[in-house]
């Protein structure tokens, strides 16, 4: 999915495919409540779903921490998007993750 995406924003419509193979989405377009879902859903389709970090491929050359320069090379999961130094903002980080882990969690209960 990419463009404008889904009026209302949800993803899960997607979780009933369970044969997809490949999935491919705008990252920072969706919350993260609803990648977790899908990271539930489908673990086994190959996509940005999976993680709480998306790369961010070319554009990591041109993002650089503020404080150190080093370049961040990974976005978070999910809107708004971030970008955070794996160096300077361990804590962030660090929260992000909790959170990701927390949604999974929660999504593949419900689903259970």
């Amino acid at each position: 999915m990419w463009g404008i995406g889904v009026a209302d924003g949800s993803l899960r419509p997607l979780a009933e495919l369970s044969k997809l193979v490949y999935l491919r989405l705008q990252t920072g377009r969706f919350r993260l409540e609803e990648f977790a879902e899908l990271a539930a859903a489908l673990p086994d389709t190959v996509g940005p779903h999976r993680s709480p970090w998306t790369h961010t491929g070319w554009k990591a050359q041109l993002i650089h921490c503020a404080k150190c320069t080093g370049s961040t090379g990974y976005s978070t999961l999910g809107k708004p998007s971030r970008s955070f130094c794996f160096e300077c903002d361990a804590k962030k980080i660090d929260k992000h993750v909790a959170r990701w882990e927390i949604l999974v969690s929660a999504a593949r209960a419900r689903r259970a």
